[in-house]
């Protein structure tokens, strides 16, 4: 009697276990490839008076000591700060942390690759490494000393963590396996929010969706979690700066450019507001004191800011309807909208 052999069952494991090892080799010598061509390119010099600047700026103050960053709210999203400042404390090079966020972004992929394993087949998630690998936008971002360069690995963990935390609660039905993995991706996009807060609006789009799906339990560790991974910025804001926000002050401003009198979808110029993002710190309280007749805290500058962009839309339904509809747009133009790195 003929016997079938194990060997070829085992080679198709080695085979892809090689797969696997090129592939992701490729991915990381692009990315150190793509470091190592820009680290003296002027644009993107960390001195270069950008938002890079300011981060770089910020994180030496933290590796001197000065962990609460007063007075005052953040300015700038807080996690790259701590992120850079412990990465240049421990490798004193730029270059090091690019190539530390290289290596990040390198993982992300692999994220990807078992999310898209778990939702659908072998061959997507490999199909999903190829595209993922060839995308020069994500190299490039990676190379920056700049919130982009942590955003992929960030959003990449926390789209797995949700993967399976789903995964194991298949139906509806919540299990001890859910928990654990359903309290990390709450966690993982708290942070994700302290680098980009407007995730937030997305988890908050997620847990509602859950809420009415009646996954009580899903909802609230995701909720619950979501607030664990904010609340070190919350803390902070309460001990330093003595105003409760749960992320950094320029949401308010943000809010108007976007979407307040005169936006077009792209950054724009304020009058009295510098364009830098330190001059936005500085100027958007003496704008909006100026306005409202008194000194005013960087919490409720942003509030003006907001509550002028809110009153304009109620008075402009359409103008903001059809603003909307021009950014909506945009998500499928095929030019990307650079900001502030093209």
């Amino acid at each position: 009697m003929a016997h079938s052999s194990p060997h070829p069952q085992g080679g198709q494991r080695t085979f892809t276990k090689l797969l696997i090892v090129l592939l992701f080799g490729f991915t990381l010598v692009q990315k150190i490839v793509v470091v190592w061509q820009i680290r003296l390119a002027p644009s993107v010099d960390p001195w270069s008076g950008l938002d890079t600047t300011a981060y770089v700026e910020l994180a030496q103050r933290v590796i001197a000591g000065d962990w609460g960053l007063g007075p005052g709210l953040y300015y700038l999203s807080p996690f790259y700060i701590y992120f850079l400042a412990l990465a240049l404390k421990f490798t004193g090079s730029f270059t090091a942390v690019r190539l530390v966020q290289a290596f990040l972004g390198t993982a992300a992929i692999w994220f990807m690759y078992q999310t898209a394993r778990e939702w659908f087949t072998d061959r997507a998630a490999w199909l999903t490494v190829l595209l993922a690998g060839c995308t020069g936008l994500f190299a490039f971002y990676d190379a920056l000393i700049l919130q982009t360069g942590v955003d992929l690995f960030l959003t990449s963990a926390a789209l797995l963590c949700l993967t399976y935390a789903l995964r194991a609660s298949e139906g509806a039905r919540w299990t001890s396996d859910a928990g654990p993995w359903t309290a990390a991706a709450g966690i993982s996009f708290g942070l994700q929010t302290l680098n980009r807060p407007n995730v937030a609006i997305a988890v908050a789009g997620l847990v509602l969706t859950l809420t009415v799906l009646r996954r009580w339990r899903f909802a609230a560790v995701l909720a619950a979690g979501l607030f664990i991974g904010i609340a070190p910025a919350a803390v902070r804001n309460l001990v330093v700066a003595h105003e409760f926000s749960l992320l950094s002050s320029h949401g308010g401003l943000n809010f108007y450019l976007g979407n307040g009198e005169g936006a077009t979808g792209f950054y724009r110029f304020i009058p009295g507001i510098t364009p830098t993002i330190k001059g936005q710190a500085n100027d958007v309280r003496v704008v909006a004191g100026n306005a409202l007749g008194r000194q005013v805290t960087d919490a409720e500058a942003s509030d003006y800011f907001m509550n002028l962009t809110w009153s304009w839309i109620a008075a402009h339904p359409g103008s903001a309807a059809f603003l909307m509809v021009r950014k909506f747009g945009w998500v499928f133009h095929a030019q990307h909208v650079p900001l502030p790195y093209s």
